[in-house]
């Protein structure tokens, strides 16, 4: 596996958005062919998903539906990695939240839709907005800074895709029409195990009857139908949890 480099650009990812390509693709979880998931105690778990593609193009940007908000994304890895060529990776949560969108706008023009009784500033009318912080929006005007409410400020010219729900996207190139499987893997949180047992002594207490069981907690938000499941006791060794939103750009 390649080493990844994160590259973490809160503001100007969002802004900037994926490299320009012609062509997309949209994986849906219909596409699955495949599902395995890997259960530690205590750890995130581990998931393969194995979808059918079709890549007709020799660059174009692949976006993957379907996963989990809870992704891990300093784990995902994409294979095969030959004949494809990942150029980035990036993961998109779902975050429709007003706080975020207005963060995109910091330095910017905006327009306010709350009447300045103070300055006689009529709506709707333009200032720049310096700041979010504890549910309010700082603007500057001319001279004069004040808050407001973020519901009374329009955003202009937003042109990035919104979506409720999160997704992985990849900028590829191929030499050649790629047709087959692709595998991405990863590691979410949010899924647990346990083994409970009873132990039934025979009455003349020569014999008895062992009888476990195995409980999978799901914490998350995400089903996983016809997942192949596995589970494992032990302890995981885990790296230093990265921010995630986020490019990671592969090392040339």
């Amino acid at each position: 596996m390649k080493t990844s480099i994160s590259i973490f650009l809160f503001f100007l990812l969002c802004l900037v958005g994926l490299p320009g390509s012609s062509h997309e693709v949209i994986s849906e979880i219909d596409d699955r062919t495949d599902l395995r998931v890997v259960i530690y105690q205590g750890a995130p778990a581990f998931l393969v998903d194995t979808r059918e593609f079709q890549l007709p193009e020799p660059e174009g940007v692949v976006f993957f539906h379907g996963i989990p908000s809870r992704l891990k994304p300093d784990t995902l890895d994409i294979y095969p990695e030959s004949p494809l060529h990942i150029i980035t990776r990036y993961y998109q949560e779902d975050l429709i939240q007003m706080n975020r969108l207005l963060e995109l706008y910091v330095g910017s023009e905006v327009k306010v839709t709350a009447e300045n009784v103070f300055a006689g500033w009529e709506p709707p009318f333009s200032a720049e907005l310096l700041g979010v912080d504890q549910g309010k929006a700082m603007l500057q005007k001319d001279s004069d800074v004040f808050f407001v409410s973020p519901k009374k400020i329009m955003l202009p010219d937003y042109d990035q895709k919104l979506s409720l729900f999160p997704y992985i996207s990849w900028h590829y190139k191929t030499e050649e029409p790629y047709e087959g499987v692709i595998e991405v893997s990863k590691m979410v949180e949010g899924l647990d195990w346990k083994a409970d047992y009873i132990l039934t002594l025979a009455q003349e207490e020569k014999k008895a009857d062992l009888t476990g069981w195995l409980t999978i907690q799901n914490r998350g938000n995400h089903e996983y139908p016809e997942a192949r499941v596995q589970v494992i006791a032990g302890t995981v060794q885990q790296e230093k949890t990265v921010p995630t939103r986020h490019l990671m750009a592969e090392e040339a």
